[in-house]
């Protein structure tokens, strides 16, 4: 009896649902790729010539760059400051055993199911509230650092996602092997677990950035007068012959983000096949101590 997943009917209709779901992604991107060639103003068919003069006045145009600027700041802000806090929390979380480690991860990535409007409400609050209950003595003025802070609390909980599954990958015969060679325990995180949480590490930073880069809606309650990209971007879609050079740097930002995305992937794949070998060799040090014994 022929297995219904495994059939032929069952191959093309996941391959028809793939096509689907890559048109249905990625018809958008394409879009802005056509459009942002468009001599025209109005966003439509037919096309009204073929011109680069909106890349040329997007690149020039100094408050599209400067709130490029500013969401590439507090993105480098936030991001770095969660992969810290997130690797100190994952490590805990993924190597250790101790009471109470459910209701503790469930705490930790509490954030991930809650709207970030309600995050950014939230923040506004809390921010103003120590103010007045400390008369003035503690002061958070709505600027880069504030966003930044509302950023940290929003990737937090992904990274801390993203490393997990990779700290319980690690085999434990290679810190034991570490530990009879005399390698203190920072010693043996430097060296042997670091290097194999890289590509988990370097995926979290790009996707965290990434995030950061484009988040509005905490931004647009902690930013005050601070613009951010996605702020400025909303802002000129209101007049609609600002919405060309919108679209052309859409694109150049889009196009980053691909490469980025590309070369994360990349060094992941060097990682990985470095994380084979030293697992293998993990293999053959916990045989030969079995053997040993």
């Amino acid at each position: 009896m022929i297995d219904i997943a495994t059939s032929k009917w069952a191959k093309r209709a996941l391959i028809g649902v793939f096509v689907f779901e890559i048109i249905f992604l990625y018809a958008p991107i394409t879009m802005l790729y056509i459009f942002s060639f468009n001599e025209g103003t109005v966003v439509g068919f037919p096309f009204a010539g073929f011109t680069f003069d909106w890349y040329t006045e997007a690149l020039t145009n100094r408050g599209l760059l400067l709130s490029m600027r500013t969401s590439a700041t507090i993105a480098l802000m936030s991001s770095t400051a969660s992969i810290v806090v997130g690797l100190l929390m994952a490590i805990p979380l993924a190597r250790r055993k101790f009471k109470a480690k459910a209701p503790i991860m469930a705490l930790v990535l509490s954030p991930l199911v809650v709207p970030h409007l309600v995050f950014g409400v939230a923040l506004l609050i809390t921010f103003r509230s120590v103010e007045v209950l400390t008369n003035g003595a503690i002061e958070f003025p709505l600027s880069l650092p504030s966003v930044a802070i509302g950023h940290v609390v929003v990737l937090m909980p992904l990274i801390v996602l993203i490393l997990i599954p990779r700290l319980q990958r690690i085999d434990a015969h290679l810190e034991e092997a570490a530990e009879d060679l005399g390698a203190s325990g920072w010693r043996t995180f430097r060296t042997i677990i670091l290097p194999l949480i890289a590509p988990a590490l370097m995926a979290a930073y790009v996707i965290s950035f990434i995030i950061s880069f484009n988040e509005f809606a905490v931004a647009v309650f902690v930013s005050g007068p601070t613009t951010t990209f996605p702020i400025y971007v909303l802002a000129q879609l209101q007049y609609p012959v600002d919405v060309p050079q919108v679209i052309a740097i859409s694109v150049i930002v889009v196009t980053i983000s691909l490469l980025v995305v590309v070369a994360a992937e990349i060094l992941r794949r060097v990682f990985e096949r470095r994380y084979r070998v030293l697992s293998q060799t993990a293999g053959l040090l916990g045989v030969a101590d079995a053997d040993t014994e």
